[in-house]
Parts: C-alpha cells; structure tokens; sequence
C-alpha cells in the first residue's frame, strides 16, 4: 500500500512538471503560429500589437562578445559547471587508479550569465530594430570543453598521479558551454510591434530570436509540445490508478 501510495505521487508530481514545460511550449508555438510573414518594409504599416515574422541578418547596435569563446553576437549565454569526487573517508590515490568505495562524484555550477543587444534585423527591403528584451532565444552552441584541473605529480613520472584527500572535495576538472547567436548572421524572429514600429515584447506575447528557422522550430517545439502533453497526461493516469490501488488496498486491511 505505502509502495503504491507513493508511486501515485510520484506519478502525479511528474505529471505537473511535464504540463507545465509543455505551457512554455504552448507559447512559444501560439506565437509562431499567430506571426505573419512580412519584411522589414512592412513592419511601419503594421498596427501596434501585430505580431510579425520576419527573417535576416542581425545587426548589432553596440559591439558585444561572448565572454568565453570571444564570438561577436547579439546574445549569449554561458555555464561553467565543476565536476569533483567528494572523499566519505581518508584515502589515497595513485595514478589512474581511484578508490569507489567511500567515494561520490558530484557537479556544481561554478559560474554563469547572460547577455544580449538591441539589434537591427535586415533584409532585402531595408531594415527594423529590434528589443530583444526578455524574448526567447534559440542560439547555437559555440564552446562545449572539458578541462581537467591540473594534476599534482610529485615525483616528475608521466602517468603518476598521487593526490592525498583526507575529506573534502578534490576538483576533477570543469565544463565550460556557451550558446550564442552570432553577429551578422541570419535569424529569425517573431513578436508584437509597439507604437515606434519595432519588434518588441508586450503584457501579452513574447519575442522570439532564433538562428534555426521557422519550420525547424515548428518541427522541434510542436514535438516537445506533443511529447509533454501526452508524458503528463499518462503519468497522471497511471498515478491516480496507483492512489485508487493504495485506497483499496488501505480500505481491504480493516477486513
């Protein structure tokens, strides 16, 4: 009965998880799909809080360069995540060698941030700025690195590596990923247009900045939209019939 019980809470806790990611999802396709198709031209003759789609190169209105691959771009972001092995009891290891036993490994983000710049999107009718402002980016990844912090050879051998740990935490080395969307380079995007005739995010619709297209965002997001939907919904099924199961087999045992 207590296996069932909380395998029905489980199931239902992750049913909420996976509806709520696929809400994210939901507005970000509701946005795509409500966009119309237009270019830069257009976009002046549009009425404040019509949503547009367009796509070009960006622009940037003031230099910005990713802080670890040093990319020109109009948005980045990046994460520096440590990778250690947490020491339960004293312990000694040689070379390549590693003791499992009283052992764990870990990670913890060390560092992160995020950055991004007004930009002027342009095709081949002129161009329309853009205040990407908390919009949603899709950006390319530009950096995924490991490097291993360095060893401690005592003794000047290759390949002998002795590290002392009595407790405490011995860093193993750190990931370092960073996204951008590079300057200059085409994207897409979708949002409301304000009283100026920019692209701009309101009270109630997003921006969009992306260097996929249109379709691959449509492919990828009506996927995980689908996926989501149909991950909740079984979940809470099966976790209701798991707390009617706990009921019955809680009512059964006062017989």
């Amino acid at each position: 009965m207590i296996v069932l019980l909380i395998l029905g809470i489980v199931l239902l806790i992750g049913a909420g998880v996976a509806l709520w990611n696929r809400r994210t999802y939901s507005e970000r396709m509701n946005l795509i799909r409500r966009g119309v198709a237009a270019s830069s031209s257009d976009v002046p003759n549009s009425f404040p809080g019509e949503i547009v789609a367009l796509n070009g190169d960006a622009h940037p209105e003031q230099p910005l360069v990713s802080e670890q691959s040093e990319t020109p771009c109009i948005y980045y972001d990046f994460e520096i995540v440590r990778r250690y092995e947490r020491s339960r009891r004293g312990g000694i290891n040689v070379g390549r060698r590693r003791r499992r036993r009283g052992r764990s490994r870990g990670r913890e983000t060390v560092a992160q941030n995020e950055q991004w710049v007004p930009f002027h999107l342009a095709d081949d009718h002129g161009g329309v700025r853009v205040n990407p402002d908390g919009a949603w980016f899709e950006a390319r990844q530009v950096m995924n690195r490991y490097e291993r912090e360095g060893s401690n050879n005592l003794f000047g051998i290759p390949g002998l590596d002795i590290n002392i740990n009595l407790g405490g935490d011995q860093t193993l080395g750190y990931e370092i990923k960073e996204n951008a969307i590079p300057a200059e380079s085409p994207v897409y995007v979708v949002g409301p247009v304000n009283e100026n005739g920019e692209i701009e995010r309101n009270r109630h619709h997003g921006v969009i900045v992306s260097y996929r297209s249109e379709s691959a965002l449509r492919d990828d997001w009506g996927k995980r939209e689908r996926y989501q939907l149909i991950g909740g919904l079984v979940a809470a099924g099966l976790g209701a019939l798991f707390l009617f199961g706990a009921g019955v087999a809680w009512i059964i045992s006062f017989f």
